[in-house]
């Protein structure tokens, strides 16, 4: 062992631990205030006005996904006409009905 350590033997430092923060797990307030936000929720959403709310925000969200749907529909018919469009740019080979059908264009 090198000289310097020899006589720190079974010595423990602790360094820069605030004494205000626990250990043990998460803070009283958070615990209260989380609780605090669901017993606020509960009592909104069990009023009138409340349910009236929520079901205003499920129509939204069944709107929103509708037209989530419709646009992943969109995007897949663009990739497909871009992926076809590609493969026909770079090599295909298209016959000429026009010229008697022998010949081959290459684009």
């Amino acid at each position: 062992m090198a000289p310097d350590l020899q006589g720190n033997a079974g010595v423990t430092v602790v360094m820069n631990q605030p004494e205000s923060q626990s250990t043990s797990g998460p803070s009283v307030w958070w615990i209260v205030g989380g609780a605090a936000a669901g017993i606020a929720a509960i009592y909104v959403l069990r009023t009138t006005e409340g349910r009236k709310l929520l079901d205003a925000a499920i129509r939204l969200l069944d709107d929103f996904s509708q037209e989530a749907a419709r646009f992943q529909d969109a995007c897949v018919r663009a990739r497909t006409a871009a992926s076809d469009s590609w493969q026909a740019v770079s090599g295909s080979t298209v016959s000429s009905t026009s010229t008697g059908g022998g010949r081959e264009t290459v684009f």
